[in-house]
């Protein structure tokens, strides 16, 4: 019995060690390397090294660096940004690997990039994985040359409202502070600057301050109400090389903004050397306040802006600015933890706060944020405080504002180049690769690299996939004399099974000038995806890409737009889009069989409005003005009935356009008095 006992003890001690044998891992330290200095693309940083200490592996076993990072065994030996194959037994009592951050594309100019090292054995089974951060520097005296384009932002507490300057350091003067405003523009000499807090009629308070500038500076403001002490957001320009395109609007859905804080959207164009440079400039003041319901007013307002601006803004050139009246790192409010701007922050390869890293500004609350199209275009470090024209004003803080201006500057040299590809790719598995476009729109080659994920690899710009799974990719080009340099990020997801189609971001309604360009964009999800753009309902030739562009609008192209999102496993409808061109509306209301089964009551309203569907759920309303501008979007309803305080609304007709869940539409007119 004694020796029975004796021999299945060996045999579990036995077991026991060949558990602990197959038992490979390796171990990093430190566990993610961050390069606190900027690096110009197609150099490298000073290197840095990790300690890799293998466990129980036999054989060899690779580094894989993502695009961005380079290795190699010294200081001294070349660095590569190659699969590097290793011998186990070297690396069992830890030895040196050697790091750099080497970015590729100056597209990247100014970004925060996050690479990876990953660790595989013989198998090709993921060992271990690090993260390695640098930040791509902007070249001194930019190779974008060309025009420097400044733009500011100020908050001019109460222009014109001395009702409001009973505290000790007030501006009471009005026609004093008209002046002194005057001043500070002159003085930052920026080619837009937006204003906040525009009241005294506001028209006549802005006409004030233009007829101090001169004739050289025009201005416009949006009124959120024509009276005394009402505030409102405007725009003073250079005529030289700013223009407004089409009707500058408050941005209704954008979500429930305080009064006569909803951000402004200002279409600019702006004249470089022959040449103009659409700019969409959103101007905005926030929810003051460091009380934890203000606090949660910014944070719901950041969240419908983004969702917004997530839409056909991604693509334009994007400028916000204005009071957010808090700050980017933590918040005003000591209780309430991140900043309400977070959503925005975190989204990096789309959005960056130049203020974000501003010199002693870490409780600053007016920002100046860029869209991923103008990442290439900014001039790296010139974000700054105008405190060299504030300080020349005579009791600045009690005459003039308790805001100082935020400025910073664009270079409009060269143009960017246009990426026909998309954010998200689904493909199936068994499909095996995926093709890419070797060019952009001007004809200049495209580079891909894996930036991270482990199912797929890619030879020129062919992916081809390994397993199922998600894997980012980077694109970037080099530039040319006529093209700025230029990279997008974007993903692809492999599956086994297929995915039927799932409208991620739905088109959005815009309001250009006659001449200029609209592209509609549409964001989904799915296997082998197809797509067919509509005008008032009728399939566009040729128009079978997740983009439309209208280019050099008429205005016969004012319309209603939808896009059919398809595959074997189903279709979608998008919601409509809007194009009005140069105030004219798109003439025609698209109807179906959903609008005999809606009922909007009452009808005419004045306080509150009802909408009932008797078929499929409510998913989204929108309502319009007879200029076709939308003052009123709610998304995601997800009900068969919904209600609308429209009290505040003027008197008058509009269109409310209902969209059911399974993307049916339809529109009925109503009579506010």
């Amino acid at each position: 019995m004694k020796n029975r006992f004796k021999y299945l003890l060996t045999l579990f001690l036995l077991a026991a060690m060949h558990i602990v044998v197959a038992a490979q891992s390796i171990s990093v330290n430190p566990s993610r390397l961050v390069f606190p200095t900027s690096v110009v693309a197609g150099s490298a940083s000073p290197s840095n090294y990790l300690i890799v200490t293998t466990n129980n592996i036999v054989g060899n076993f690779t580094i894989k660096p993502s695009s961005q990072v380079e290795i190699s065994t010294s200081q001294l030996a070349v660095f590569s940004n190659s699969a590097m194959v290793c011998n186990a037994a070297d690396y069992s009592s830890g030895t040196k690997i050697y790091v750099r951050f080497a970015p590729k594309c100056s597209g990247f100019a100014d970004s925060v990039i996050a690479g990876s090292l990953t660790f595989y054995d013989e198998a090709n089974n993921l060992l271990q994985g690090l993260i390695v951060q640098g930040t791509v520097k902007q070249q001194e005296n930019s190779s974008t040359g060309g025009h420097i384009f400044k733009v500011a932002t100020f908050n001019a507490e109460w222009l014109g409202c001395t009702d409001n300057a009973s505290a000790a350091c007030k501006p009471r003067d009005g026609s004093l502070q008209m002046r002194n405003v005057a001043e500070v523009i002159r003085g930052i000499d920026a080619d837009v600057i937006g204003l906040q807090e525009v009241c005294m009629n506001p028209v006549k308070s802005l006409d004030s301050v233009l007829s101090h500038l001169g004739d050289t500076w025009g201005g416009t403001v949006v009124l959120y109400n024509s009276g005394t002490c009402y505030q409102s957001e405007a725009i003073v320009y250079k005529k030289s090389t700013v223009s407004v395109s089409g009707t500058p609007r408050l941005m209704s859905s954008a979500g429930n903004w305080p009064a006569g804080r909803q951000p402004v959207e200002f279409k600019l164009n702006v004249s470089i050397a022959g040449k103009v440079v659409p700019i969409t400039l959103v101007n905005l003041h926030a929810k003051a306040y460091s009380d934890a319901a203000s606090y949660a007013t910014r944070v719901s307002n950041s969240t419908s802006l983004k969702t917004l601006l997530d839409g056909s803004y991604k693509t334009q050139n994007l400028i916000v600015l204005g009071d957010f009246n808090d700050r980017l790192s933590g918040s005003q409010c000591s209780s309430c933890g991140n900043s309400p701007y977070k959503n925005f922050i975190d989204d990096a390869p789309n959005y960056k706060f130049l203020t974000q890293n501003l010199s002693g500004y870490d409780r600053g609350i007016d920002h100046i944020m860029m869209g991923k199209e103008l990442y290439s275009y900014y001039v790296s470090s010139t974000v700054k405080q105008e405190t060299g024209v504030t300080g020349g004003i005579a009791n600045y803080r009690c005459s003039t504002s308790d805001h100082t201006p935020i400025s910073a500057k664009f270079s409009f040299g060269r143009q960017l180049q246009h990426f026909s590809i998309q954010d998200y790719y689904t493909k199936y598995r068994q499909e095996n690769s995926l093709s890419l476009p070797a060019k952009s729109k001007e004809g200049l080659s495209i580079t891909y690299a894996i930036d991270s994920g482990y199912v797929a690899s890619i030879s020129g710009s062919v992916v081809t996939f390994v397993d199922t799974g998600v894997v980012r990719l980077v694109a970037y080009q080099a530039g040319d004399s006529e093209n700025a340099p230029t990279a997008q990020f974007f993903y692809v997801q492999i599956t086994s099974q297929g995915v039927a189609p799932n409208i991620i971001v739905q088109p959005q309604s815009q309001v250009i000038g006659l001449g200029a360009t609209a592209t509609f964009t549409i964001q989904a999800k799915g296997t082998d995806l197809q797509y067919q753009w509509r005008k008032d309902g009728q399939d566009i030739a040729g128009a079978m890409y997740y983009t439309y562009t209208v280019d050099s609008a008429l205005y016969q192209d004012a319309a209603y737009y939808t896009c059919v999102v398809f595959n074997d496993l189903g279709e979608l409808v998008s919601q409509q889009a809007s194009l009005t061109v140069n105030g004219k509306k798109p003439t025609a209301i698209p109807k179906n069989a959903y609008a005999t089964y809606l009922r909007l009551y009452p009808n005419p309203t004045q306080h509150t409005l009802t909408i009932s569907s008797e078929s499929g759920n409510i998913a989204t309303v929108r309502v319009i003005n007879l200029n076709g501008i939308v003052i009123y979007e709610q998304q995601g309803i997800n009900d068969l009935q919904y209600n609308i305080t429209t009290s505040a609304w003027q008197n008058g007709l509009y269109i409310v356009t209902v969209y059911s869940e399974k993307g049916q539409v339809g529109s009925k007119m109503i009579l506010k008095n």
